[in-house]
């Protein structure tokens, strides 16, 4: 009997030990991912090394966050960066389309400057280094809040939030999403297809405006939309380009609208 109890004092005693070694591990780790990667404040938000994070300020989403990874752009919309998002309190609602797409995040508890900042603070360095570790080919399992839904199930929208009508929709790498209730009590992500219809029209009035710079003269009212779309005119959502290629694709076509304009006014000239 006394063997016994020895025993299975041993048993704890051991069991205790490798926990007790297990969470030192953890807090050296968080020492060293927050000594490695510094977070400093800029005129906008807080970065790295490997992110930058833009506050902003939205009458239709409030208070939101952007977040861009110049040395990662093509890991940019990666799920692990949702599930992180998510652990932490975020919803991601715009993210990925293009490399080094920005990745727009609402948090709950962040509702001006100073609670950015502190939420900044805290994700930061352990998000550089996920970051890290996901362009590293390093396989990264997120560990998902409690009583998280699976996708594409949801939580119904919660209409005592202010935004919860920009809430209710979400895009995904150039689709767009909406939450339904498919049975009684049941909330999913669906495709909202009249929301897809009106961005393929969009797409195909965009790339009309583009090929008509070079082929007719615009009305001021179209030239506007021209400026209105910048230097997003040429791009195609989930298609890899060029930034240099893009623009000089962009002023190519401008010079020749310049020449047309021109053209047309010496013809009505007497």
């Amino acid at each position: 009997m006394r063997f016994t109890i020895l025993a299975v004092l041993v048993v704890i005693c051991v069991g205790t030990w490798w926990v007790a070694k297990a969470q030192n591990r953890t807090r050296v780790r968080d020492a060293i991912v927050s000594v490695k990667y510094p977070v400093s404040e800029w005129q906008h938000g807080q970065k790295t090394s490997r992110v930058i994070a833009t506050r902003y300020g939205n009458k239709v989403v409030g208070y939101n966050i952007g977040f861009k990874f110049p040395l990662n752009g093509d890991d940019c919309d990666r799920a692990e960066l949702s599930d992180f998002m998510r652990l932490h309190d975020g919803d991601v609602y715009q993210g990925g389309g293009s490399f080094g797409a920005e990745m727009f995040v609402v948090f709950k508890d962040v509702k001006d400057k100073e609670t950015a900042n502190v939420k900044l603070k805290a994700i930061l360095p352990a998000l550089s280094q996920l970051i890290k570790d996901l362009g590293n080919g390093v396989k990264v399992d997120i560990p998902q809040p409690k009583n998280t839904k699976k996708w594409p199930d949801t939580e119904p929208p919660d209409k005592n939030n202010p935004y919860w009508e920009f809430n209710n929709n979400m895009n995904v790498n150039g689709t767009q999403y909406k939450k339904a209730e498919v049975s009684p009590g049941k909330w999913q992500w669906v495709v909202d297809e009249k929301a897809m219809k009106d961005m393929v029209e969009r797409d195909n009035h965009r790339r009309e405006l583009f090929a008509a710079l070079s082929s007719r003269v615009l009305t001021d009212a179209e030239m506007k939309e021209v400026q209105s779309y910048g230097s997003n005119l040429n791009l195609e959502w989930n298609v890899p380009y060029y930034p240099e290629q893009k623009a000089q694709e962009l002023s190519n076509v401008l010079q020749m609208q310049q020449i047309l304009v021109q053209r047309q006014s010496l013809r009505s000239s007497p």
